[in-house]
């Protein structure tokens, strides 16, 4: 992991932002907010979260 992460800032700044503003749109508000409703929504159930992790 601390490899991966020397060769991202290894890249030029304007590289690694524009990047990161790329990534960070294929996730809209919209969709960031009904996702973590849905995580509050279901705060608390035995069978929340990921699959075979309990």
């Amino acid at each position: 992991m601390a490899d991966a992460v020397t060769r991202v800032l290894a890249r030029p700044e304007e590289v690694r932002r524009a990047a990161a503003r790329a990534r960070a749109e294929e996730f809209p508000w919209a969709r960031t907010v009904e996702r973590m409703l849905a995580v509050h929504a279901n705060a608390g159930r035995a069978d929340c979260g990921p699959p075979g992790v309990r």
